[in-house]
């Protein structure tokens, strides 16, 4: 089974992918031209305000008078989004860009029309043309995936999972909610992994998280290092689910 397979019932639910930079100061100037040249992979637009705690604030002119107390406590932030008719919503301000996807079943699958990796690249290179970054202060991708449960017995949830949840001691039959949640380094990337487990009104379900990231990475090698970043994911998710998982997802749900 390749990583690449393309499931008809993936267990994935979100993608997220995001680079970070340096704040840029004149990114508003700038957000009407790649709106343009984004539009038609992205047609629809909005503006979204948002406001953000503010830790800290540097006067460089001391006898500039100070904002309201709300505006101290609550600067605002625009956040520029343009939506792709596959259900991609793409999301930038001024130090940020981000991705995020409910729909797709592959990253990059040669065997698949639709692939999060080719709106990536076509987001973030025409990003790049336009700001001219050398650096990128932070890149991620971020697979949330919501898991089959067999039940609530451990024995036969042992079935579908390399499970990291301690049921030796707390069985799957007296939990209500149980987590693990580790941040571990593979080479030069790092990853944020938690496993979920928790019942409610619903039934038992699973959440499975995983956050691959690099810190200070060249601009020209964005891409790379999203391959990478997958690849490392992918290791990780096939290294827990065994084969009941792996049938649920072939499952056409007819």
């Amino acid at each position: 089974m390749s990583r690449d397979d393309v499931f008809p019932n993936p267990t994935v639910k979100t993608v997220i992918f995001q680079i970070r930079y340096p704040s840029l100061f004149f990114i508003e100037k700038l957000i009407g031209e790649y709106q343009v040249n984004v539009m038609e992979q992205f047609p629809q637009s909005k503006l979204v305000v948002q406001r953000q705690f503010l830790f800290a604030q540097v006067q460089d002119d001391a006898d500039q008078p100070e904002p309201p107390e709300e505006e101290r406590a609550f600067p605002i932030r625009k956040v520029w989004q343009f939506i792709a008719p596959q259900g991609v919503t793409l999301s930038v301000h001024d130090q940020a860009l981000s991705l995020v996807s409910e729909k797709h079943k592959t990253y990059r699958s040669p065997a698949a029309e639709c692939r999060f990796r080719d709106l990536i690249e076509f987001s973030v290179d025409t990003f790049l043309q336009l700001t001219k970054l050398p650096v990128l202060s932070r890149i991620g991708l971020r697979y949330v995936d919501e898991c089959p449960v067999p039940g609530t017995d451990s024995a036969t949830f042992r079935e579908y999972y390399e499970t990291t949840l301690p049921l030796d001691r707390f069985p799957l039959s007296d939990a209500t909610q149980m987590e693990f949640r580790t941040r571990i380094k593979r080479g030069q990337y790092s990853l944020l992994f938690k496993e979920e487990y928790k019942t409610d009104d619903d039934g038992p379900k699973l959440t499975l998280d995983f956050d691959g990231y690099a810190h200070d990475v060249k601009a020209s090698g964005y891409l790379a290092v999203s391959d990478a970043l997958h690849d490392l994911v992918s290791a990780e998710f096939f290294g827990l689910i065994k084969e009941p998982v792996i049938e649920y997802m072939r499952d056409r749900k007819e």
